[in-house]
């Protein structure tokens, strides 16, 4: 007879957790162009003079249109087949501006704008209209705002990053046409994120896929 407060028989609690359903691995995504490697040149050359600035890698640099988060891997198939449908024609656009999120009283991010803004949005409306037609992801419910990061902070004088913006007053590049679009996946690491290629559209087909763009 076993005493009430005896623990479960051996190998009970180990049947338990071996029924339980794994977890689907998952993967950080996002949706985004890129500038061409000139210009990433021409903005390196600008990522310096911060002191305790995580710079963003030239390799890395890229404009945003939507982050999807962690999603299972088994949804990567249906995202890039929804991209397809996103219908946009090419345009053009500079880097112009600095600006800072979320405020000057406590930096953490130093963008670069983009001007005009207007084709960049209007991307980001139709990526957005394509994905909400599916159920992969959730709605996106912050107002974009088309950057490109330049570095991140963790405690930097605000003085020191309006010292560092006025230096480079009327600081421009490009512009560059802008033909396709990228779906990425991002793995953090202790060094920053690496962005890998997962999927290219290009704008002038109706998002086609471009061949060897995977």
């Amino acid at each position: 007879m076993t005493s009430a407060g005896a623990g479960p028989r051996p190998g009970v609690a180990e049947v338990s957790r071996a029924r339980l359903p794994a977890a689907e691995p998952t993967t950080r995504l996002f949706v985004a162009i890129d500038p061409p490697p000139g210009l990433r040149v021409e903005l390196a050359a600008i990522c310096r003079g911060l002191d305790d600035a995580r710079w963003t890698r030239p390799e890395q640099m890229h404009v945003t249109l939507r982050f999807l988060g962690s999603l299972p891997i088994s949804l990567v198939g249906a995202i890039a087949a929804a991209l397809a449908a996103v219908d946009a024609t090419p345009f053009r656009v500079a880097v112009s501006g600095f600006g800072v999120f979320p405020s000057f009283r406590s930096p953490r991010v130093l963008w670069a704008g983009l001007d005009p803004p207007a084709p960049l949005r209007e991307l980001a409306r139709a990526i957005e209209s394509t994905l909400a037609r599916t159920d992969a992801v959730e709605p996106e419910e912050k107002e974009f705002f088309p950057h490109l990061t330049l570095a991140r902070f963790n405690g930097i004088r605000a003085a020191a990053v309006r010292s560092w913006m006025e230096s480079r007053d009327g600081f421009s590049a490009g512009p560059w046409e802008v033909t396709e679009f990228f779906l990425y996946s991002s793995r953090l690491t202790p060094e920053g994120a690496i962005h890998t290629r997962i999927d290219t559209r290009a704008l002038d087909r109706a998002g086609a896929p471009v061949p060897g763009g995977r």
